[in-house]
C-alpha cells in the first residue's frame, strides 16, 4: 500500500487504485491514468439529480455556480501548475541520480537547492488545491 501526492510516481508504480469516500470504497485495477479515465467516464454517465423546479431554486443554483466559477478556475490553474512542477521535479530527480553530477559539487548543490525549492512550492500548491477542493465540495 502506498499513499502519495506525486501523480507521476503513482502512475508509474501503482497497479490498483483504491478510492475511499464517505459513501463507499471503490477499487480500480490499473494505474493512476486508468483511474482518472474511469472516474471521468463514470461521472459523465451518471444521470443528473432530480431537483425541484422553481425560479428561486434556479436563481440559487445560478448564484452558487457563479460563486464557484472563480474557485473552479483557480483549481484548474493550480492543477496545471502541479502537473508542470511534478514533471520538473521528475527531471531534476533524474539529473540528481546521475553519478557524474557529483564530480561538479557546485552544480550538484545548485540542482539540489532548486529541487528543494520546487518541492516546497509543490507542497504549497497541493495544500491550496486541497483547500479549494474542499470549498467546492461544500458549496
Amino acid at each position: 500500500m502506498l499513499a502519495s501526492r506525486d501523480r507521476y510516481f503513482v502512475d508509474r508504480v501503482a497497479t490498483r487504485i483504491v478510492e475511499v469516500s464517505a459513501e463507499s470504497v471503490t477499487e480500480y485495477d490499473g494505474n493512476y491514468s486508468y483511474y482518472v479515465r474511469k472516474k471521468a467516464a463514470a461521472t459523465q454517465s451518471l444521470p443528473p439529480a432530480v431537483a425541484p423546479r422553481g425560479r428561486a431554486t434556479n436563481e440559487r443554483k445560478a448564484e452558487s455556480r457563479a460563486g464557484q466559477l472563480p474557485l473552479a478556475n483557480e483549481l484548474a490553474r493550480i492543477e496545471r501548475e502541479i502537473v508542470a512542477l511534478e514533471e520538473k521535479l521528475h527531471a531534476l530527480e533524474e539529473q540528481l541520480s546521475e553519478p557524474d553530477l557529483y564530480s561538479e559539487p557546485g552544480r550538484a548543490q545548485a540542482l539540489l537547492a532548486e529541487y528543494q525549492q520546487q518541492s516546497y512550492t509543490l507542497g504549497k500548491l497541493n495544500a491550496r488545491w486541497e483547500e479549494l477542493g474542499a470549498k467546492l465540495e461544500s458549496a
